[in-house]
């Protein structure tokens, strides 16, 4: 197993300077809140961004901290493949996970 990325927000990047960096839902884990389940919307979250990248690089996971490994020798994502994975992550229906872990 090889590490890839510290964190998965590593892997992607935006197509222009001028396009928004996708909001990392993982950041919010550690609230406390009597509305929403932090935790669960923090891994759904995280999942969503795993199953993106699985699209690109299918043997790879990440780990509840954010990081990234392969099981396989790891190629870099090119960067079409780099700003691909933005789009897609972008696309995240966050309102959806929000509706799925509110109390």
């Amino acid at each position: 197993m090889q590490k890839i990325a510290n964190h998965f927000t590593q892997l992607y990047s935006p197509a222009s300077y001028d396009c928004p960096t996708p909001f990392d839902l993982t950041r919010l884990e550690n609230l406390s809140c009597d509305h929403l389940d932090f935790e669960g919307l923090a891994e759904a979250y995280r999942q969503s961004v795993e199953a993106e990248l699985h699209k690109l690089r299918p043997n790879t996971f990440i780990a509840s901290d954010g990081t990234v490994f392969s099981h396989d020798e790891w190629k870099p994502l090119t960067g079409g493949e780099a700003t691909q994975l933005y789009w897609n992550v972008s696309r995240i229906n966050v309102g959806h996970l929000l509706t799925l872990y509110s109390r």
